[in-house]
Formats: C-alpha cells, structure tokens, sequence
C-alpha cells in the first residue's frame, strides 16, 4: 500500500463504488463516489469526505474499445483528472 501510494502517479479506473470505496479507505487514493453512498453506512472513519455536490449531473460512462473518446466523454475525462490532481496536491491532503 505504501510503495503504491509514493510511486503510483496514474488514474486506477474501476468500475465498482464497492472497489473504489475500499481504495480509498486503504488510503491508496480518491475518487468520486454518489451522493447516496456518504449518506449511507458504505462510509467507513478511514474516508475523509473533501466536498458534496447538491445539484445533480448527468454522468456519463466511457468504455476502454471507444478510442478516440468522444469530444463530451474526453473533456469530462480531462476534468475529473484536473479535479483529482488539485485534491491530491492540496496540503489538507
């Protein structure tokens, strides 16, 4: 876990709230999970919650064959990289 967490610099994509949840709370990233879930008992005292969102967006998902991605699912792709870079560079990190 921790030679994963000092050396692993790229995005692990899952496609399971269950598997990102207990990344997350092994402490080896951060990730974007529903609103549903935090409300929920899935959240364990390992996960420390950055920031909620209130109003409600599409999502879209990106399948690994679709290359290149379409011009919506890159930029949304790009974003959610930006966003985790910020968090992840961020002191309260």
């Amino acid at each position: 876990k921790e030679s994963i967490k000092n050396q692993y610099t790229d995005v692990i994509e899952v496609d399971n709230t269950s598997i990102l949840i207990n990344f997350a709370s092994e402490g080896v990233g951060v990730g974007v999970i529903p609103n549903y879930l935090i409300k929920s008992n899935y959240i364990d005292k390992n996960i420390r919650i950055s920031q909620t969102f209130d109003i409600e967006r599409s999502m879209y998902i990106a399948y690994p064959y679709q290359n290149p991605l379409p011009r919506k699912l890159a930029e949304i792709s790009t974003f959610i990289r930006s966003e985790l870079s910020q968090v992840l560079k961020s002191e309260s990190f």
